[in-house]
């Protein structure tokens, strides 16, 4: 998705950034999304990796070979890496389970990564904290965007907007906090250092989030 996105921009030039805004606010995605990329085009633009993503002509990089043939997807990442990592690891994400809300929590695919990280993501943090913890009694080193990874200022200004705005921060609000350049930035951490992502998908089938789509456009591109 973000290639796509550098690729249009780079081919077109940025005259034509209010057109795929325009044309990203009527789509799937939202409008929260398509504000996001009108505020951080440049930003996107800038990102070697996205440059290198996209390639001269739009040839994107081929894709990791599949670790195994389980049912769980693990999909490319959007570069070569020279290892993968450890088959133990993904093998216990694969099969990790937890409960949360009543509902079975797994996950629904995976982009390994170069070493032991993993990071889990998921639509709400109530499925993606239980899920995490169980692979982290496997002794595998897990990381979410939780705790200490938001700062104090991120969590007092998202307090004060949820107040203002009866617990339903609009997405034109929200993709312009910090709590999102936080959320961004650890996602942008992850892909960075190699880290292998196990996605949990939305167990509890809620509405979309601005924050979960922002993460998986990051992480998986294009792929839903």
């Amino acid at each position: 998705m973000l290639e796509g996105i550098v690729l249009y921009l780079t081919a077109r030039g940025i005259a034509k950034l209010p057109e795929l805004v325009a044309h990203l606010r009527n789509s799937r995605l939202g409008a929260g999304f398509a504000t996001w990329v009108e505020n951080n085009h440049q930003r996107l633009m800038q990102n070697p990796k996205l440059k290198q993503s996209a390639g001269a002509g739009g040839v994107a990089t081929k894709p990791v070979k599949v670790l195994d043939h389980t049912n769980v997807p693990e999909q490319p990442r959007p570069k070569k890496i020279k290892k993968a990592a450890p088959v133990d690891t993904i093998t216990k994400i694969k099969n990790t389970t937890a409960t949360a809300r009543g509902t079975t929590v797994s996950a629904k695919r995976i982009l390994p990564g170069t070493n032991d990280n993993v990071a889990v993501i998921g639509r709400n943090m109530d499925a993606v904290k239980p899920f995490a913890d169980a692979l982290g009694k496997q002794g595998i080193e897990v990381e979410t965007f939780s705790g200490s990874k938001i700062s104090k200022a991120a969590n007092d200004a998202f307090k004060e907007l949820s107040t203002r705005y009866g617990g339903k921060i609009p997405d034109d609000v929200l993709v312009n906090t910090k709590m999102f350049s936080e959320n961004q930035a650890w996602v942008e951490g992850i892909m960075n250092k190699g880290g292998t992502v196990a996605d949990i998908g939305n167990p509890f089938d809620a509405g979309k989030s601005v924050f979960y789509e922002m993460e998986k456009s990051i992480i998986f591109g294009g792929i839903k």
